[in-house]
C-alpha cells in the first residue's frame, strides 16, 4: 500500500502538461535555438485559440526572442498595416488598429486578439495570398459559378499542398536568430500527412527544420499528450502532432492565474486580461457588447477557481453595464457605423482597476492579516 508521499509523487508524474507549460518549455528551448518556430493547429471555430493567446501574452512578451504571430485567416496584403499598428502601440496610441483596413471585415473575437497582441509590443502577421488562395480577396456578393470554384479549390490536394508550402516559404522569411515565428492555422497545415501509407504532404513541419506543432482541441476534461494521432476524416488523411493539447477557455486562464503565486500578482493578471475584453469592445466600431459579459465572466471563474474564493464583482459588474449602455448609444446614434470613424469610449484601464481593486478590498485585507500572523508566528518561532 502506497503512502502519502508515494501518492503525491505518483500524482505529480501523472499531471500532464497544461497549454501555458508546454508553450514555456518551447519558447525556452527557442531562445536556446533547439527550435525554430511553433505551429499552433486548430479546428476553425472551436478550438479555445484566441483564449490560448490571451491567457499567455506575458509568455510570449517575456521571450528573449522577438515573437511574431502569423494568422492563416489574414492576407499578406494587410501587414504593411499590421506593420504600422505595432508603431503606433510603441508610441502609445489608444486604437493603433483603427486605420487597419482588413479589421473592417473581422469579428469583435479577432479584433480583441489582434489589439492585445499589438499592445503587447507583439507584431501579428497574415500568410494567406493569391499562391495559397486564388479567392482571398473575393468580399460581398459572390457569384454562384465562383462559389462552386471556390469549393471544388477548398477540396482539391492544391489546398493543403500548395498552401503549406506558401505558408512555410512565408514563415521562413522570420525564422533567425532574434525572432521566434508562431503560426497560427488550420490543423491540416503545421504536420506532414499520409493517405494510407503514402506521403501526401510534408506540411509547414516538414518544410522548416526544428520546428514544432501543438493541436489545440476545445475540451471540458483538461489534458494533454506526446506524440498525437490526427486524422482529417474530410480528406481521410493521417500524421502526428508533437503534442495535443484539450482545454477551455476558463482552464487556459486558470493555469496562468496558478502560475502566478503571489495575489497581488494575480490581481495585476486579472486586471490585464479584463482589459485586454474591455478596450476590444469599447474601441470595436461596431455593437457587439452582448458578448462581453460571457467574455469577462470566464476570465472572473478562472481567478475565482485559483484563489478559491467565490467574489461578487459588484464595481465590476456596474463598470460593464456602464460601458454596453455606452455602445448602445453610440451604435444608435450613428446611421452607419464605420470602422475609420470608431469613436473613443468613456472606458478607461484606471477606471477597471479601481473596480476590481474595490471589490477585492476583502480578499486583499485577508491576505495582508494572513501574512502579518505568518510573520508574527515565524519571528516567534525564531525566538523560542
Amino acid at each position: 500500500m502506497l503512502g502519502p508521499t508515494e501518492i503525491l509523487d505518483q500524482l505529480t508524474k501523472e499531471k500532464k502538461p497544461t497549454f501555458r507549460e508546454i508553450l514555456t518549455n518551447l519558447i525556452n528551448k527557442a531562445n536556446r535555438e533547439e527550435i525554430s518556430t511553433i505551429l499552433l493547429g486548430e479546428i476553425h471555430d472551436s478550438s479555445p485559440t484566441w483564449q490560448a493567446i490571451l491567457a499567455n501574452l506575458d509568455v510570449l512578451s517575456r521571450s528573449k526572442k522577438r515573437v511574431v504571430l502569423i494568422f492563416e485567416h489574414l492576407n499578406q496584403d494587410a501587414n504593411p498595416d499590421f506593420k504600422r499598428a505595432l508603431g503606433k502601440a510603441q508610441k502609445g496610441s489608444n486604437n493603433p488598429l483603427k486605420q487597419v483596413e482588413a479589421m473592417q471585415e473581422k469579428t469583435i473575437d479577432s479584433f480583441i486578439l489582434f489589439l492585445a497582441i499589438t499592445n503587447a509590443g507583439i507584431l501579428v502577421l497574415g500568410a494567406e495570398n493569391k499562391a495559397s488562395n486564388p479567392f482571398y480577396k473575393l468580399k460581398g456578393q459572390i457569384p454562384m459559378e465562383t462559389l462552386r470554384e471556390m469549393e471544388k479549390f477548398q477540396r482539391s490536394p492544391d489546398r493543403i499542398i500548395k498552401t503549406n508550402e506558401t505558408f512555410a516559404n512565408f514563415i521562413k522569411e522570420y525564422c533567425g536568430d532574434d525572432i521566434l515565428p508562431i503560426f497560427v492555422g488550420g490543423a491540416a497545415h503545421p504536420i506532414p500527412l499520409k493517405q494510407g501509407d503514402l506521403i501526401y504532404d510534408p506540411g509547414i513541419q516538414g518544410r522548416i527544420p526544428k520546428s514544432v506543432a501543438i493541436y489545440l482541441v476545445d475540451s471540458t476534461t483538461p489534458t494533454s499528450q506526446e506524440n498525437a494521432p490526427y486524422y482529417a476524416t474530410d480528406r481521410h488523411l493521417s500524421g502526428d502532432y508533437d503534442y495535443q493539447v484539450e482545454t477551455n477557455k476558463q482552464a487556459l486562464y486558470k493555469d496562468s492565474f496558478d502560475s502566478i503565486p503571489q495575489l497581488a500578482d494575480k490581481i495585476k493578471f486579472l486586471v490585464t486580461a479584463l482589459d485586454q475584453i474591455m478596450r476590444g469592445h469599447a474601441l470595436f466600431f461596431q455593437d457587439s457588447t452582448f458578448l462581453l459579459k460571457e467574455d469577462t465572466n470566464v476570465i472572473l471563474l478562472a481567478f475565482q477557481a485559483s484563489v478559491q474564493k467565490e467574489i461578487k464583482f459588484l464595481e465590476f459588474d456596474t463598470l460593464v453595464d456602464l460601458l454596453v449602455t455606452f455602445k448602445k448609444s453610440q451604435s444608435n446614434n450613428d446611421t452607419k457605423p464605420s470602422f475609420f470613424k470608431s469613436k473613443d469610449s468613456i472606458y478607461t484601464w484606471e477606471l477597471l482597476k479601481t473596480a476590481i481593486y474595490h471589490d477585492l478590498a476583502t480578499l486583499l485585507h485577508e491576505e495582508i492579516k494572513h501574512q502579518s500572523i505568518t510573520k508574527y508566528v515565524n519571528s516567534t518561532s525564531k525566538s523560542l
